[in-house]
């Protein structure tokens, strides 16, 4: 019996050492989602580029001088995209503060669709606010671009989130235990 628990043991310290025990892949991700993480991974990173274009675009058009003759689409372009940098702003928050480590797959879920849909629709609004608004004016030049741009860089964003639920890196791979050599090692026969 005693040698039975002696062998077991033994074999659990030789898979230790060839593969060593760390952290199980939803701590890993619940680690890049805790408070104040969130903002300094690439997907935050992304997510704040594709944020500050939107409100650039945002405040651009509400700066311009004449916005569109059709109203239609003036109204349209400022309320989509309003809406949009409204609900990317209230994610980023959330994932910001921490508020989605106890269910991290439903939260990047809500923001992959989210992001995917919206940055859709933005680049769909902007470019026909851009196509059906043709004035000479700089300014709504640079706001349909810069919508364009954050659209872009949040759909991006989009598939950063994904990647990095979906893969787990390690950041460093030397911190990872070195698998120690057993002291009984066994020889070889040929030896």
């Amino acid at each position: 019996m005693v040698d039975k628990i002696i062998d077991r043991r033994k074999s659990q310290l030789f898979l230790h050492n060839i593969s060593p025990v760390t952290n199980s892949y939803d701590e890993l991700v619940k680690e890049n989602l805790t408070c104040g993480k969130f903002p300094t991974t690439k997907t935050g990173i992304i997510k704040m580029l594709g944020l500050s274009f939107l409100v650039g675009g945002f405040i651009s058009y509400i700066f311009s001088s004449e916005p569109c003759q059709d109203e239609f689409y003036s109204y349209f372009f400022f309320i989509s995209t309003g809406v949009i940098t409204l609900g990317e702003f209230t994610l980023f928050l959330i994932f910001s503060f921490g508020l989605t480590v106890k269910h991290p797959a439903k939260w990047i879920a809500l923001d992959i669709v989210f992001d995917l849909l919206a940055s859709l629709f933005a680049i769909a609004a902007s470019s026909l606010s851009m196509k059906l608004c043709s004035t000479n004016d700089i300014v709504n030049k640079m706001t349909g671009t810069l919508s364009i741009i954050g659209s872009a860089t949040l759909f991006f964003s989009c598939a950063a989130l994904f990647l990095m639920y979906r893969y787990v890196t390690y950041e460093d791979e030397n911190e990872l235990p070195q698998p120690r050599p057993l002291k009984d090692a066994r020889k070889s026969i040929f030896a």
